[in-house]
């Protein structure tokens, strides 16, 4: 192999940052798109203000123990076994 100039060397280390500067500073359009327009959600899908999750919890628990029957009597205790 043969050695190669210092000056050569130089040169081509020089010229490689040299090109990547020159390709950055050209002026070129902005490749990113325009945002689309979002339209306005229809009055039906919009949401309404929520009770927070422990009230709307509270009332529905208040509501199904007034939902509930009251007990049934006890049971009659089991009769004594037969003698066959």
């Amino acid at each position: 192999m043969q050695p190669t100039k210092p000056r050569a060397l130089l040169a081509l280390t020089l010229t490689a940052p040299l090109l990547l500067l020159a390709g950055c500073a050209t002026s070129s359009p902005p490749v990113a798109a325009p945002a689309p327009m979002i339209s306005p959600l229809p009055q039906q899908a919009r949401q309404i203000q929520q009770p927070t999750f422990s009230v709307s919890a509270s009332s529905d628990i208040e509501a199904w123990l007034q939902q509930l029957t009251p007990p049934s009597s006890p049971a009659k205790p089991a009769s004594a076994p037969t003698g066959r």
